[in-house]
């Protein structure tokens, strides 16, 4: 008897059964989704308001900065003598050949030196050229008139660029001219003589050649 006792086997332990797992109600993995949703929705419509914010000064300023070296480059070869008015259109630098001393609103003291087109097309922000502002603070490229800027100001509404207009002023006044640092705004680097005195006298002259 003692031996078949010592050689019964231990009791086999019960395995617990396995617990089904869990699976998240179906409400609750639909309200999941709908904030992921919501979440990337409204990262991408604050992305794309700061692009629109900054959507003037990416394509201006850059702008800006080539028709500021085309210019440098005319004056080189030909000599900028002067502009007609206060505020003159850069819708010329396209224009292959021409005749006598004036291209356009410019007047070049060696027009024969012309080596344009420098441009394929007129440079335009929203179809609108931009322009060369003479005054007695010297020359600038600025924005065409109708331009609005990031800020929501108009140039020749609530910017006004004429001949009595101090520009460094405006820079100082208007944030929107000059955001992070990149202006809207080029000074051209000529000594002008005689400076227009009001709209009717408003030609300039360039003494000496900086570009």
């Amino acid at each position: 008897m003692k031996e078949r006792t010592s050689q019964r086997k231990a009791p086999m332990r019960r395995r617990k059964p396995r617990q089904a797992r869990r699976r998240a109600p179906q409400g609750r993995r639909t309200w999941l989704f709908v904030a992921l949703i919501v979440g990337l929705s409204t990262c991408g419509v604050v992305y794309y308001f700061r692009q629109t914010r900054m959507y003037c000064t990416m394509h201006v300023h850059p702008d800006v900065c080539r028709l500021l070296h085309v210019l440098k480059k005319i004056h080189r070869s030909c000599g900028i003598d002067g502009f007609c008015e206060p505020l003159n259109s850069l819708d010329f630098l396209n224009v292959g050949d021409f005749s006598g001393d004036y291209v356009g609103s410019l007047r070049l003291t060696r027009s024969q030196s012309w080596q344009g087109p420098y441009l394929e097309e007129p440079v335009l922000y929203k179809s609108r050229p931009y322009a060369v502002l003479v005054n007695r603070k010297g020359y600038y490229i600025v924005p065409g008139n109708g331009v609005a800027l990031d800020d929501g100001s108009v140039v020749g509404k609530d910017i006004v660029f004429d001949h009595e207009c101090d520009v460094e002023e405006l820079i100082r006044e208007c944030p929107a001219l000059s955001p992070k640092g990149k202006c809207l705004i080029a000074r051209i680097p000529f000594e002008a003589t005689s400076h227009p005195k009001n709209s009717d006298a408003t030609v300039g002259n360039v003494a000496s050649d900086k570009a």
